[in-house]
């Protein structure tokens, strides 16, 4: 099935012609699998299938892409398919203002993937990364649902890929089932030492709670400096270029409800902060950042990871993704003793001859230096 612009748009996964809306994204044609090509991906065709999917995450909905563009040096180059049956999906896709790269998403933006009321077959896997090869970029990276991570690696269809982890705990029976069924007993201790130490948990979805984060991040970038006797501007420059201020003002300018920064107050003062991201069954551990020597003390982030594992469950949320660990086996205990099991979190490139050489040889630098590396991340 081939539309145009001027012809119906999409709802909701299928092809409405009851619905008046012309397409708003260039027609790209029909792909050699038989699939029709829109980008970039109409706005309310896509946020009709991120309200449709029970699985889909924040970080597939328009909104976390606008933030994006508005945020970093990229633009809105997402996808639309239109399979040979009928069926409409979405892959988010951020090209690069500058460079000939794209990806879904961009490292340290989350996962993409493809989208669609129903969940992605091997066919349409095959047919999306033989449409991104048409793009003649140097490299475009898709880093899909690590739920779906089984399939993509069986479509990969010749895709560079490389794997890491990820770690989620199944909601599943709601918060009072966790606490008791599913929580290590001495992180429930840990929790209950922070309550009667009058740890207060708190939240704001604003400007406000972005200030209090992000005075901790910096506060914890120079502690991290400190012990590991290195420059503290080298790392500060490190952290922002990494997580720059204007990345959290635009996501939480853009999300509404789905954006929640929950902050650990001791005696009056902050000394750990979280950023909590909501979607439909997903709700997503985003950043991060602490008093270390406090918080050790007064168990806070023990009280305030539950704190937002309770309001997951009230949401009605199914997961609770709290992100990956880069292989530091003791931060991978610690999330497995929250109930978190491993996911393997694939991601899947299509590139040049030329970026695939130049990624060989990142390989083989970073595996000789990554112990050296992890000192200044």
């Amino acid at each position: 099935m081939h539309h145009r612009p001027g012809e119906p748009a999409f709802r909701g996964g299928e092809v409405q012609a009851s619905q008046p809306g012309p397409l708003t994204g260039s027609v790209d044609g029909a792909s050699s699998s038989g699939y029709t090509v829109v980008s970039p991906a109409p706005r309310d065709v896509w946020q009709a299938l991120a309200t449709d999917n029970a699985h889909a995450s924040v970080f597939q909905t328009p909104v976390w892409m606008i933030a994006l563009c508005t945020a970093a040096p990229f633009r809105d180059a997402s996808r639309l398919y239109v399979a040979p049956d009928g069926r409409v999906l979405v892959l988010p896709l951020a090209r690069h203002r500058v460079l000939g790269i794209a990806a879904s998403m961009p490292h340290g933006w989350g996962s993409g993937g493809l989208l669609g009321r129903e969940p992605e077959r091997p066919e349409d896997v095959a047919a999306c990364l033989a449409d991104l090869r048409t793009l003649r970029l140097a490299r475009v990276r898709v880093t899909p649902d690590p739920m779906r991570a089984a399939m993509w690696r069986e479509a990969r269809s010749n895709a560079r890929v490389e794997s890491r982890s990820t770690q989620i705990i199944d909601l599943e029976g709601g918060y009072e089932h966790y606490w008791s069924k599913v929580l290590d007993s001495a992180m429930r201790a840990k929790v209950r030492r922070a309550e009667r130490l009058g740890v207060e948990i708190e939240w704001d979805s604003g400007r406000r709670g972005v200030d209090i984060f992000y005075g901790l991040y910096m506060s914890w970038l120079d502690e991290r400096a400190d012990r590991r006797r290195l420059p503290r501007p080298l790392i500060r420059f490190l952290g922002r270029r990494r997580d720059p201020r204007q990345k959290f003002d635009a996501l939480s300018g853009v999300l509404g409800d789905a954006w929640r920064t929950w902050i650990a107050r001791y005696d009056g003062r902050p000394i750990a902060a979280a950023i909590g991201l909501a979607h439909g069954n997903h709700a997503v551990y985003f950043r991060g950042a602490s008093d270390r020597s406090t918080v050790t003390r007064t168990r806070a982030n023990e009280l305030l990871q539950c704190r937002m594992i309770e309001y997951a469950c009230a949401r009605g949320c199914r997961w609770y993704d709290m992100g990956e660990s880069s292989g530091v086996e003791s931060l991978m205990h610690y999330k497995r003793r929250f109930g978190a099991a491993v996911y393997e979190k694939l991601e899947l490139s299509v590139e040049s001859r030329a970026a695939r050489m130049a990624s060989d040889t990142r390989a083989f630098v970073r595996k000789r230096v990554g112990p050296l590396q992890r000192r200044f991340t």
